[in-house]
């Protein structure tokens, strides 16, 4: 396997306006956010990897206590979810702290970290996924002057995500409900509010956790792959740690870390200290 050297960006300026709108929405649509070069090079390197075998033998739940929560590889119908993209590949690092995206991560979750980076791909016949947050809207807030949320989950688009590929969708706004949403009232578009990220390959979705997510049914038969880039606050206890026997997939080994930058050996200070396995 050949790496493609990762290509020269230039970061962006986080601009009030772009505060405004993640603030208000709950999320930002970074539009060509993916240098070309590099998403190719990141969606050769998911078609590769869902074309091997994964072990997971070695996390076998009876040595180890409790049951790994999210296999490796995951197969269901039409769909192939990728966990623990780094223990896979280093041409996953890019997206640790990707150039384009990193002033905005950083600037809505200062000194974030990252937790699970999975990728997810969707063939024809995918059905709606379930609405869904990762945390409650009690988790975020704007005080000071500054936006806080426990989490910040980065979205990079390998294809294009259209209404009928089975593209994110969000209801905006939704961080900062204060009536629980009943999932009675309608799926996917049904639900009052859902409003589909529509966008094209190379673009980024940034959003809180807080929000409401899912994704649409894929009834066009291309091929959607998405990668999922997670990041939670240091005071956050991110799954996994201490216990590998919870989830093997968060914490990379010592061997994987040493090839990081100094920037991604910081987005993944607490992996140093959390108990794993090569």
């Amino acid at each position: 396997m050949t790496i493609a050297t990762p290509t020269a960006l230039t970061e962006p300026v986080v601009r009030d306006q772009d505060r405004y709108l993640f603030d208000v929405q709950g999320f930002l649509h970074l539009r060509g956010a993916i240098a070309e070069a590099d998403r190719l090079a990141l969606l050769d390197e998911v078609t590769r990897q869902e074309q091997l075998e994964h072990d997971d033998n070695r996390w076998n739940p009876a040595s180890w206590g409790g049951r790994p929560d999210l296999p490796t590889k995951m197969v269901e119908g039409a769909q192939i979810r990728l966990n623990g993209l780094l223990r896979m590949s280093p041409v996953f690092d890019r997206c640790i702290d990707y150039p384009t995206v990193c002033p905005y991560l950083y600037d809505f979750l200062p000194n974030a970290q990252l937790g699970n980076a999975w990728s997810i791909s969707k063939g024809k016949g995918v059905g709606i996924g379930g609405w869904h947050s990762g945390f409650p809207p009690a988790d975020y807030g704007f005080r000071n002057g500054r936006i806080h949320t426990r989490s910040v989950n980065t979205v990079y688009f390998l294809t294009d995500n259209g209404p009928d590929d089975g593209c994110m969708t969000v209801i905006p706004g939704s961080h900062k409900a204060n009536i629980q949403v009943d999932t009675k009232w309608g799926a996917g578009l049904d639900l009052p509010g859902a409003v589909p990220v529509i966008g094209k390959a190379g673009d980024v979705l940034v959003f809180t956790e807080s929000l409401l997510h899912t994704g649409l049914a894929n009834t066009s038969g291309r091929r959607r792959v998405n990668l999922y880039y997670n990041n939670a606050s240091p005071d956050f206890r991110i799954p996994g740690m201490p216990s590998i026997a919870f989830s093997y997939n968060y914490a990379m080994p010592p061997h994987i870390r040493a090839r990081f930058t100094e920037r991604q050996k910081q987005a993944t200070e607490w992996m140093a200290f959390a108990k794993t396995i090569d």
